[in-house]
């Protein structure tokens, strides 16, 4: 077995072919991954790979889904290929985005190219990259905008109909914005006033829903929008209930929900959210030992990506396969 010095040397030698397959397609098997072999997760999903990286507080996929951002130490973008199984991957990807100073939260939208957008708290504004330029030395910004209005935002989201969601907590509205010919209008908003002890905690579009998160129970909202309204789907009942939502992933049909309250992450099913014990649970703190407190979350096909804040890593739950 090789040493820490010795597996970081190996890494950084393969890394040139690893960035070179991934620009062909080409899925690479490196001959450091390192799996885990602990027994976790419940009858859905079990802990895979994982990666020590430290002061993560937000990422995401890159539409090719090989490799994934995340914003680092809230100070820098660092960028991961996630074939790349090492036990202790360092930024050496880390790119400079011009004109970004404090990045805050990243979205992935679609529309006429893939744009990577940041929340940038340093001046307020919500910026756009090429996303297919992920690899060059500099990105830098296509479009940005900002919004007077805007007080404390917490969650950004966007689609490949050039439609952008931007969540206010301290306002308690979503703004909803449209990109076209690189021109950004704003086309309506929800003013979350069905609970006013409810704050909005992040936005996301899953299939044809826009999600809210919102604090505490009733946590996920499913909408639809009908020109430029947004209409709650109705459904009865009591879905789980959560002690202290911080993030939410949508994809169509599911939407994932971190919980600080007792570090737990959970798939919802977004026709089932009437169910008070749907749902199924990724990882939980008292369950398994690669979670103590997740601080983001990003998902790609049937893998669930957690990062952690105490234990400075990201592990890979995937989801098994029935039998």
């Amino acid at each position: 077995m090789q040493d820490g010095y010795g597996m970081r040397g190996l890494v950084k030698a393969l890394l040139p072919f690893a960035l070179l397959a991934l620009a062909c397609g080409i899925k690479t098997e490196l001959p450091s991954q390192i799996p885990n072999t602990e027994p976790l997760g419940d009858e859905g999903y079990a802990a895979n790979y994982r990666w020590n990286i430290d002061g993560i507080t937000s990422m995401m996929f890159h539409r090719s889904g090989n490799i994934f951002t995340a914003i680092q130490h809230e100070d820098s973008l660092s960028i991961y290929p996630s074939y790349q199984k090492t036990f202790d991957v360092k930024p050496i990807n880390k790119r400079i985005f011009v004109g970004l100073g404090t990045p805050l939260l990243l979205a992935d939208g679609y529309s006429g190219h893939h744009r990577l957008w940041v929340l940038d708290d340093a001046d307020g504004y919500i910026k756009g990259y090429h996303g297919r330029d992920i690899f060059a030395d500099e990105l830098e910004i296509e479009i940005q905008f900002t919004d007077p209005n805007w007080q404390d935002i917490v969650g950004i989201a966007a689609d490949s109909h050039g439609r952008i969601f931007v969540a206010d907590n301290a306002a308690n509205t979503v703004y909803h914005y449209l990109l076209e010919d690189d021109a950004i209008t704003l086309q309506g908003e929800l003013t979350w006033g069905a609970q006013v002890s409810s704050s909005i905690r992040d936005v996301d579009v899953a299939g044809d829903y826009v999600v809210l998160l919102v604090e505490g129970s009733w946590a996920v909202r499913r909408f639809l929008l009908v020109g430029d309204e947004f209409v709650e789907e109705d459904y009865v009942g009591t879905q789980r209930e959560f002690t202290d939502p911080i993030a939410m992933v949508g994809r169509p049909g599911v939407c994932f929900v971190v919980d600080q309250g007792d570090s737990s992450v959970w798939e919802l099913d977004l026709e089932d959210l009437n169910n008070p014990e749907g749902g199924v649970l990724v990882a939980a703190a008292a369950a398994d030992t690669t979670i103590i407190l997740p601080s983001a979350i990003a998902v790609n096909n049937d893998k669930v990506y957690i990062a952690d804040s105490v234990l400075e890593r990201v592990v890979d739950y995937e989801k098994r396969q029935s039998p």
